[in-house]
This record gives structure tokens, sequence and C-alpha cells, in this order.
């Protein structure tokens, strides 16, 4: 069973949120250690890269999916004044040393304002669960909870073409395509679906 909490309720959640982040994200950090690297390396910049964001979830902002022994997701939500991640160069720098930087890069537009938002409006950043833990229903617990504990009127979300599943428990959770395009992905082209619900 899925249960939901806010992140701020939590104690010492930033370990299991950066975690989460990284695990999930890890491909995208591959360029820190080389094929011949062995297993300990690989976990040890693993551990280097969790410590690089725990400055920057905004506990405030993120909801946690718990398992029964373990938080298995979560889902952030930005609005015009604030992004869930806030991400620091300087944090990357200290946990990475010089790869810091290129770190910094690949992640850097997950905390790019959003002021051109309504103030009735909040965006649902793309939410995380663990892969051994997918098929227990935390997204759609996640996304209800998330809508219903704050007081935003309209929310907007991003997924791609490809994200079928999670296409279907946002429709199931009421929101409805409003637009579809598509766009140049790491030299692969898929569509950018964005959907939206208006709470009553």
């Amino acid at each position: 069973m899925v249960t939901v909490k806010k992140a701020v309720e939590l104690e010492d959640i930033r370990e299991d949120l950066s975690e989460i982040f990284v695990t999930n994200h890890f491909n995208l950090f591959s360029f820190l250690f080389k094929e011949k690297d062995k297993e300990a390396k690989k976990q040890k910049t693993k551990e280097a890269l969790f410590k690089a964001f725990l400055h920057a979830f905004s506990l405030e902002n993120f909801y946690v999916a718990l398992g029964e022994e373990q938080a298995i997701g979560m889902l952030g939500i930005s609005d015009n004044k604030k992004r869930a991640m806030t991400l620091e160069p300087k944090e990357f720098k200290k946990c990475l040393g010089g790869k810091g930087k290129l770190c910094y890069e690949k992640v850097k537009h997950l905390s790019y304002p959003i002021s051109h938002y309504a103030d009735d409006t909040a965006f649902l950043e793309e939410i995380e669960i663990l892969e051994e833990f997918k098929d227990q229903n935390a997204e759609e617990e996640l996304i209800n909870y998330a809508v219903s504990n704050t007081p935003y009127k309209i929310y907007i979300t991003e997924i791609f073409g490809d994200q079928e599943e999670l296409y279907k428990v946002y429709k199931k959770c009421g929101f409805v395509e409003i637009e579809r395009h598509l766009i140049s992905d790491g030299g692969k082209q898929r569509y950018s679906v964005i959907l939206k619900k208006v709470k009553k």
C-alpha cells in the first residue's frame, strides 16, 4: 500500500529524494566514469551525486510516495514564484570537483523560473518512481494528493509521447491534452504532450 505525505513533514527526507532522483537519471551522468571503471567507482560516483543534489529540493514543493519501508517516489509542484528544485553550481563543484560544472549544465533547466504562469496555475514536475515500485499505483496517488492539497485552480504538466502508461494515469486523474508537438531530444524526435486540469 502506498501513502503520500508532504516532504516537509518527513524527517531526513532530502537523502531519499536525492537518491530517487539520481537513481532514475543515473544514465544522464554516465560521462563521470569510463566503461572500464569498476562497480566500486561507479558507486562512489553515485554517492557523490547523492550529496550534490541534497540542496536542490524545496521540501515545501514536494510530495513523497511511501511504501511499507521506504520512500519510493516523489512529485514536485512549481509555480510562478518558485520551482520545486533550485540548483546551485557551487554545490556540484564541492561534491564533484571539476566535473561539477558539466553536471550542473545537464540539469540546470530544472530550476529555470516559470514566471509566465498565472498566480492560480501550478506546474507538476516529472514524477519520479523507483523502477521496482512502478506497479504500485504511486503515480496516481501522488497526482491526486498533490492536486487535492494545493490551492491552485489550474494544473499543467508535460509528458512525452512514449510515456503511454503515465498518459493514461493523468487522464484517469482528470487531465486533458491541450497541446502536442514534435521536439528534438538528444538527436531523437519525440512528442511533447501538454496536459491540463482545472480544479472545480
